[in-house]
């Protein structure tokens, strides 16, 4: 069970795909960046049962929401949420994969919790490699989210940084949509082939869910 009131940013579907998609092949321990309700850093630790979470955020309210999610699932003893600016944080030990659904809209006017999640861009892009590029295991992983119009800031940055692109998905609602997210994993190593993947969500828009999509979320979200 998960609440997501105090958060700016509510729970949705990307972050429930990212949780269902990112690979977890050798993961000890796992950095969920930008948290809001916790739910990355809950899906991690059930596909890692193995694994040490830790997750973050900036903001108080989402801090205190997350830690609530976490106690609700009886979680407590294995994520642990701080409340932190990854431009000045940096964690205790090395990190073998970070997870982040970033706010990918450039800086807008206003002064709403909402707005604020939402905006960032190129700059938490750009906050997130460098925090990848100090803490990452050397056989570490970044995957987060992120607009397929984009794709060209998202390589600039992460080439920029020394990473790597080595798995990617992109998504779209109905086969009539044009592809609206990319869901990718970046690596410092060289791991052979990009591996290129395409998901389509709804047969038609409003219809029912395609079979890749519920082999991918439906263990998650009912479909």
């Amino acid at each position: 069970m998960l609440c997501h009131e105090k958060a700016a940013h509510k729970i949705g579907t990307d972050s429930v795909l990212l949780g269902a998609w990112f690979g977890t092949q050798e993961v000890r321990t796992c950095l969920d960046v930008g948290t809001g309700t916790g739910v990355l850093a809950l899906m991690a630790a059930r596909r890692m049962p193995e694994s040490s979470i830790t997750a973050v955020d900036i903001s108080p309210e989402a801090v205190m929401e997350a830690r609530a999610n976490v106690q609700r699932n009886g979680l407590a003893e294995r994520i642990s949420i701080r409340q932190a600016d990854i431009r000045l944080w940096r964690p205790e030990h090395p990190q073998d994969l970070i997870l982040a659904n970033p706010p990918y809209f450039e800086n807008q006017a206003g002064s709403n919790d909402r707005t604020v999640a939402r905006s960032g861009g190129i700059a938490f892009l750009d906050a997130l490699f460098a925090l990848g590029a100090e803490v990452l295991t050397p056989d570490g992983r970044v995957a987060l989210v992120w607009p397929v119009e984009r794709r060209y800031d998202l390589l600039a940055t992460a080439y920029g940084h020394g990473f790597l692109l080595c798995r990617e998905m992109w998504v779209r609602d109905h086969p009539a949509a044009n592809y609206g997210r990319m869901f990718s994993e970046w690596s410092r190593q060289a791991e052979g082939d990009l591996v290129q993947e395409r998901l389509t969500m709804f047969r038609t828009p409003g219809g029912m869910p395609t079979e890749e999509y519920r082999r991918l979320a439906g263990k998650w979200v009912d479909l």
